[in-house]
Order: C-alpha cells, then sequence, then structure tokens
C-alpha cells in the first residue's frame, strides 16, 4: 500500500511539474514578431489582416501592427494553463485566447469559435 501511495505521489509530483514547464515553455516560445497566416473560419478575415505583425516581448508587453487601418496598438500578455491573456494599453479589457498549439515557429490559438494559425518572422 505504501508503494501504491508513494508511486501515486511521485507521478502526481512529475504530471504538475510538466504542466508548470510547459506553460513556462510556452512563456518562452511565444516571444518575436508573429504573423496571420491562416484563419477560420476565412469569410470573417480580410487580405489585409495576413500583412499585420504581433510582437510579444520577453517583459510581457505587446505590439501590434493592423494592416488593414494602419495604426499600431501596445498592451500586456501572460500566460497561465495554457490560455494567453492580452490587455490593450487604450481599451483595457482582458482578451483570453487558448492555446492549441505553440512551437518556436508556429502558434494556433481560438478565440471566440475562431482559429488563428500564425508564423514566426
Amino acid at each position: 500500500m505504501k508503494k501504491t501511495l508513494l508511486f501515486l505521489f511521485v507521478i502526481s509530483s512529475l504530471l504538475n511539474s510538466c504542466k508548470k514547464d510547459s506553460v513556462s515553455t510556452y512563456s518562452e516560445m511565444i516571444v518575436g514578431k508573429w504573423q496571420l497566416k491562416s484563419a477560420t473560419p476565412e469569410g470573417q478575415y480580410n487580405p489585409c489582416d495576413f500583412e499585420g505583425f504581433n510582437n510579444f516581448n520577453p517583459d510581457n508587453t505587446y505590439n501590434v501592427f493592423d494592416a488593414c487601418s494602419n495604426a499600431s496598438s501596445q498592451g500586456k500578455w501572460i500566460i497561465k494553463d495554457h490560455v494567453l491573456t492580452i490587455i490593450d494599453d487604450i481599451i483595457p479589457i482582458p482578451s483570453d485566447l487558448t492555446i492549441i498549439s505553440l512551437t518556436k515557429s508556429n502558434m494556433k490559438l481560438e478565440f471566440m469559435g475562431s482559429v488563428a494559425y500564425y508564423i514566426k518572422l
């Protein structure tokens, strides 16, 4: 019985440490300049939406260039439990985006039923 409890404790500890590492790794991997490459549903996007960029900085700030309006904005970001939360400096309402996948060169996010695929520039 003690061996079983010890085994379960060790497995639980390993799983929890992996979860923390993956979120920490996400915070490291997201740093950089990203460009939207594809999104669904397709009808909600204009061709100019694929010409802008999102830049996530190591200090948890970000800036966005919207090519459609030729305007920039900035704010803060944080990742917790596979959720990327961004808060714009002008309209400080948090937006939660679910991280579907994130590698050093690709990112897939879900927000309100829309899925966006980004590549790192």
